[in-house]
C-alpha cells in the first residue's frame, strides 16, 4: 500500500493514471450507499424493461429480418442426391382441371413412385408394397427407412393369438 502512494506523489500533477489505478463504475458510489464489489451501477434509463414490448412488435420485428438461404435450407428437407432433385423438378405439370382427375393422377404416380423419395420405381419394385400401402425404392424398402406408421409388432402379437393358439386343457382331457 505504502508503494502505491509513493507512486502517486511521484507522478507529475498532469499524467494519466495506469490503468489498474483509475477508478471504475463499480467502485463510484454516493457516500450514504455500500456497495459490493460485485453490484453495478445502472441510471434510471436503463432500467426499461423489455418484457413491456407487446408480443405484435416483437414478431413484427422479426419479419422484417431477412430470410437467409441457409434458414431456407433447415426448414425443407433437402434431396439426398442430384438425381432426386432432378427428379422433384420433373414432377412439375399442369394443375387438372377437376378433382377426378387429380385424384387420377395421384395414384398413377403413388404406383409408380417410391413413396418417400419418389424416384421411379422398377415394375417388379412397384409389386412389393409394404403393410403401409405403399411401394418403395432398394433405399427405403425397410420399415425403419421409411418411417412406415404400421405398429410391427403389435400385427405380429395378434397374429399369435389368432393363428397360433394353445391347445386348451379341456379339450385334451376330454380326448384321454
Amino acid at each position: 500500500m505504502d508503494q502505491v502512494r509513493q507512486k502517486i506523489k511521484k507522478r507529475p500533477p498532469g499524467a494519466q493514471k495506469k490503468k489498474d489505478e483509475r477508478e471504475s463504475p463499480r467502485k463510484a458510489t454516493s457516500p450514504g450507499r455500500v456497495r459490493s464489489p460485485g453490484s453495478i451501477v445502472t441510471s434510471p434509463r436503463s432500467t426499461f424493461s423489455t418484457a413491456s414490448v407487446s408480443p405484435q412488435l416483437e414478431m413484427e420485428a422479426e419479419m422484417k429480418k431477412p430470410v437467409r438461404a441457409k434458414e431456407l435450407l433447415l426448414y425443407f428437407d433437402p434431396p439426398e442426391s442430384l438425381e432426386e432433385m432432378q427428379a422433384l423438378r420433373n414432377d412439375l405439370f399442369e394443375p387438372p382441371e377437376t378433382r377426378a382427375k387429380l385424384e387420377k393422377l395421384k395414384s398413377e404416380m403413388d404406383k409408380t413412385r417410391c413413396g418417400l423419395c419418389r424416384t421411379r420405381l422398377l415394375f417388379s419394385m412397384r409389386e412389393m408394397r409394404c403393410k403401409c400401402q405403399k411401394a418403395f425404392c432398394p433405399k427405403h424398402r425397410n420399415p425403419q427407412t421409411h418411417r412406415c406408421s404400421v405398429d410391427f409388432k403389435l400385427t405380429d402379437r395378434q397374429h399369435m393369438r389368432e393363428e397360433l393358439t394353445k391347445p386348451n386343457s379341456e379339450k385334451s382331457k376330454q380326448d384321454n
